[in-house]
């Protein structure tokens, strides 16, 4: 597998970061393939925007996924945060079930800003047919809403992911019946460094 293809599959398809997907698509996965889903208990509401970079950056070809989710309850929302660890383990057995040849250095617990009431961090090396992509997976809690965001690509991704964290979680309260008030807790398009386009975004209600 070649870099090209190698970022292709992390960017869309061999297994992507996702919200939790509506009924109706859980009912259908032929409608959304190689899409990586956790069930969060009470996560009733969410939105993703997906990033893609492939063009010529100093860092190389990137993937980041923002994603928020809004909880029936603070204490649902602590609850998925507390089961970040899991999350972890489940996203890189997908990995493996995908591509059999994949190996993983250990997930590091790294520092990262201090925003939201709950936050962690963890990074590591996913190797696949000698290609190494770096990888940080980045969950922030506050109230009701738990922010799940993911960084991969050729170079480490921690600073410029926790940058843009720092300019745009904004934790503001919003009707989450709206589309338009969940995706704007996420970042826009003008947001994003230099090199990025949107490669999709979706919401879900249950």
């Amino acid at each position: 597998m070649n870099r090209r293809n190698f970022l292709g599959a992390l960017a869309g398809g061999a297994v992507s970061v996702a919200t939790k997907l509506t009924p109706t698509m859980a009912q259908e996965p032929e409608a959304t393939p190689n899409v990586f889903v956790h069930d969060f208990k009470g996560a009733n509401d969410g939105a993703s925007r997906n990033w893609l970079a492939v063009g010529l950056r100093f860092t190389g070809g990137m993937k980041y996924a923002t994603t928020v989710n809004i909880f029936d309850s603070e204490k649902n929302a602590k609850k998925g945060f507390g089961e970040f660890e899991i999350y972890l383990d489940e996203y890189l057995a997908a990995v493996k079930s995908d591509a059999p040849t994949a190996t993983w250095t250990e997930p590091k617990e790294i520092s990262t800003p201090d925003l939201g009431e709950n936050r962690k961090a963890y990074a590591n090396i996913l190797t696949i047919d000698e290609i190494a992509i770096e990888m940080v997976f980045y969950f922030v809690q506050k109230d009701k809403q738990l922010y799940k965001w993911f960084g991969g690509g050729f170079t480490n991704p921690a600073e410029e992911l926790f940058d843009l964290a720092k300019r745009t979680m904004k934790f503001e309260k919003i009707d989450p019946s709206s589309d338009e008030e969940l995706l704007s807790l996420l970042p826009t398009l003008q947001d994003m460094p230099e090199g990025f386009t949107l490669d999709n975004e979706s919401t879900y209600h249950n």
